[in-house]
């Protein structure tokens, strides 16, 4: 592959999201009783607007974090759904406290410095979809044996 030039990938289908996640999600045809095809394709299309393909090296690793990020947006569309018009964007909490019970987060300042990571700390998909992409995002790391020559 030339440098600057896209690998493209074969996106998963609702057939392939389901057997990934099959203890995940409970599928039913009702959305009142589980996860419908379609919550489940509305994801991947919406996936296959924000991954970024050169972040890759094989179908097989695109394949995971693009179902990992699938899952991600249709928990955050499923939950957002089921607000109606109450829904409330709540983005980045810290901490949060009802009564004698509190919950506090150390987000990273690298997530918190960008939107669009921190965004994917809502669901333990997005979390775990960070996590594969992540050492890709900030560049290999390698050592060189050298000497420098005055």
């Amino acid at each position: 592959m030339v440098k600057g030039e896209s690998m493209a990938y074969v996106n998963p289908t609702v057939a392939n999201f389901k057997a990934y996640f099959q203890r995940d999600f409970p599928y039913n045809a009702d959305a009142s009783l589980g996860v419908t095809d379609f919550d489940i394709q509305k994801a991947i299309d919406a996936c296959a607007l924000v991954i970024p393909q050169d972040l890759f090296y094989s179908q097989s690793f695109y394949t995971m974090c693009f179902l990992y990020l699938t899952a991600h947006l249709m928990v955050l569309s499923i939950s957002t759904s089921s607000q109606g018009l109450s829904g409330k964007y709540e983005w980045a909490i810290a901490s949060k406290s009802a009564g004698n019970v509190s919950i506090g987060l150390s987000i990273p300042e690298d997530l918190v410095k960008n939107p669009q990571f921190a965004m994917l700390t809502k669901t333990t998909y997005g979390a775990t979809y960070f996590e594969y992409i992540y050492p890709y995002i900030i560049g290999p790391t390698f050592v060189v044996q050298g000497i420098t020559h005055p």
